[in-house]
């Protein structure tokens, strides 16, 4: 690989006659506070080590560029392959320490024998034209051309700002980028608001000598286009590896260049962007889900890249790309799209169809959210998502048993989760290969093994016992199962035969609702009998908030009239007792169990 690393400082680096171009596979601007804050906290140590004449040279990093020669010109276009971030603050803090150095060159006093107003608009104009605009000669024509220039989304936006346009920041990157200049402007206000003229003009000299000799970087360039991709995996502006999605981005994109059309990479373009505008481990974390539903396993912990490129968009090895082979790209990258839409929604318990057909209820629908945001069951979201691709009936079904195998397998018995996950995995891709032949009654079959096998019914009955609340964890997965009986003790009331039958009328608010002690953990002159007994899951109850303050630690008959008109069945069953003690405890964990495990059996 032929590159030259040259140290230098941001000066000389900047004093060549290189035009910085931001190439379309690159990440946009991403600094934030903390990069920002380390960025000024640099030139504060570099100020005051130059104010009291201790010169150090401060390394800021790497620089990496492919050259792209403009015939007929004597600028040297070169892409940004690492270094976007660096290089656009650069630009931005001589940008604000130029406008700096107008602005107190017009309120300085002209008449002051020692006013520093020509030194100032001399050296800001120097500045503007080192680091902002090159003067480029075609054709006997000067055209002005600006130093940097980003990527498209934040291409305009950049170039507005630095023309002082005020423009709408329409996208994160835009926000970063107008509050990188916003807090250096801050900065230096801050370090030219006290003393003479001539002291701050000194200062804000300084500033600029800090960035133009004292700061230093490794500037590594090469002239091979075809290098360029091995440097951007490997290299980034931040310190740390690019994310998969960023990768993935970048290579649709340069295999597009080679037979695709200008159409064609936009959508892919607008595609990807979609993608990448969400949490950057999510969005890795999303594609090895999405992945693993195509393959039927999980990707190597540092190959997604590769795996996804070789499985997802194997023509990215063709030297030439077809038409077909270019649409290929295309629509993959569609439904990738789509595949993380769907995942959004799924993630946020939101249903992950435009609008609810009529067969499937809103408590059908509330299953979902029980099942990830909740209970963050999140080991089934490769199934989900594929199967989201179904009909919505066909997916409340899959949620349906999903919910209630996870819950008995996973969440009460704690039993392994890999004969589970492969089971999920195998029937996703199922979905994704041949659609019309998944059925939920096969998926039910095969859980049903792995349930037989790990969680039985004996082991699940002795598990509930454990299931006991607790100050320091969680009381989530006993709200759940106790909600979760609650709509199938009209079914059990009414004999409970054949399939286990929900009351799908009512959906019981999960995040309102409080689990309660029927027999008071605080209770007075606390029975010691009941004390392995208090927080057993038969003496629990679900109560709204507004039951749970009325009824607050007051003995079992002060409770009767409250649980008699509770919406819940459970709640009713339990006024019909007659006093509150072991033996009532004991039955009703029993009861609970039994409903428990004609409930979640498969």
């Amino acid at each position: 690989m032929a590159i030259t690393p040259t140290h230098l400082t941001v000066g000389q680096l900047f004093q060549q006659n290189f035009i910085f171009r931001v190439p379309k596979y690159q990440r946009y601007y991403a600094w934030g506070d903390e990069q920002i804050e380390d960025f000024l906290k640099d030139l504060e140590v570099c100020l005051a080590k130059r104010t009291i004449g201790q010169l150090q040279h401060h390394f800021l990093g790497g620089i990496v560029t492919v050259s792209t020669p403009t015939p007929g010109s004597v600028r040297r276009n070169v892409e940004v392959i690492d270094g976007q971030q660096r290089l656009a603050t650069f630009s931005i803090f001589a940008h604000e320490l130029a406008k700096a150095m107008r602005n107190l060159a017009a309120a300085c006093d002209p008449n002051a024998p020692d006013c520093p107003a020509a030194f100032l608009l001399t050296t800001a104009d120097a500045l503007w034209r080192q680091y902002e605009s090159f003067p480029d000669t075609v054709a006997l024509q000067v055209e002005e051309i600006p130093r940097l220039e980003l990527s498209k989304p934040d291409k305009i936006f950049f170039e507005q700002m630095m023309a002082e346009q005020a423009p709408a920041a329409t996208r994160r990157s835009h926000e970063m980028l107008l509050q990188a200049k916003n807090e250096i402007a801050k900065k230096l206000a801050e370090m030219v608001a006290n003393g003479s003229d001539v002291q701050k003009a000194q200062r804000l000299s300084d500033l600029m000598q800090v960035l133009a000799t004292d700061w230093t970087v490794i500037h590594m360039g090469t002239d091979q286009r075809s290098e360029a991709y091995m440097l951007f995996q490997v290299l980034n502006d931040r310190g740390t590896g690019l994310t998969e999605g960023e990768l993935l981005r970048a290579r649709t994109l340069e295999i597009l260049d080679n037979g695709g059309t200008n159409a064609q990479s936009q959508i892919v373009e607008d595609a990807w962007d979609a993608i990448l505008a969400g949490n950057p481990e999510d969005i890795g974390e999303g594609l090895r889900w999405i992945y693993s539903s195509y393959e039927a396993k999980r990707p190597g912990k540092t190959t997604l890249f590769d795996e996804f490129m070789d499985k997802r968009f194997p023509m990215h090895t063709a030297a030439q790309l077809t038409g077909q082979q270019a649409a290929d790209v295309v629509s993959t990258t569609i439904g990738l799209k789509g595949d993380f839409e769907r995942m959004a929604a799924i993630l946020e318990g939101r249903w992950p169809y435009a609008v609810p057909v009529q067969q499937v209820t809103a408590w059908d629908r509330d299953r979902l959210r029980l099942l990830i945001p909740e209970l963050k069951l999140n080991i089934c979201m490769p199934l989900l998502i594929a199967a989201s691709s179904l009909s919505q009936t066909v997916f409340a079904d899959v949620v349906h048993v999903l919910e209630r195998f996870m819950y008995r397998y996973k969440v009460v018995v704690n039993a392994r989760i890999e004969p589970a996950a492969k089971v999920f995995l195998a029937h996703a891709k199922i979905i994704r290969d041949q659609p019309a032949n998944f059925t939920v009654a096969a998926l039910s079959v095969a859980l049903k093994v792995l349930q037989d096998q790990h969680a039985p019914e004996a082991l699940f009955r002795n598990r509930l016992d454990e299931q006991k609340y607790t100050n320091s964890a969680t009381t989530k997965p006993l709200k759940y199962l106790l909600l979760t009986l609650d709509a199938y003790e009209p079914w059990s009331a009414a004999g409970g035969a054949g399939v286990p039958t929900a009351n799908k009328t009512t959906v019981a608010d999960f995040s309102a609702n409080t689990l309660e002690h029927v027999y008071a953990q605080n209770a007075p002159n606390f029975d010691p009998a009941m004390t392995d007994l208090v927080h057993m899951l038969g003496n629990l109850a679900v109560l709204s908030p507004a039951d749970n303050g009325a009824v607050g630690n007051l003995p079992f008959a002060a409770k009767r009239a409250v649980l008699a008109n509770s919406p819940s069945p459970l709640n009713r069953k339990l006024a019909t007792a007659n006093a509150w003690g072991p033996a009532e405890v004991n039955a009703r964990q029993t009861y609970l169990k039994d409903l428990a495990v004609k409930v979640f059996a498969l």
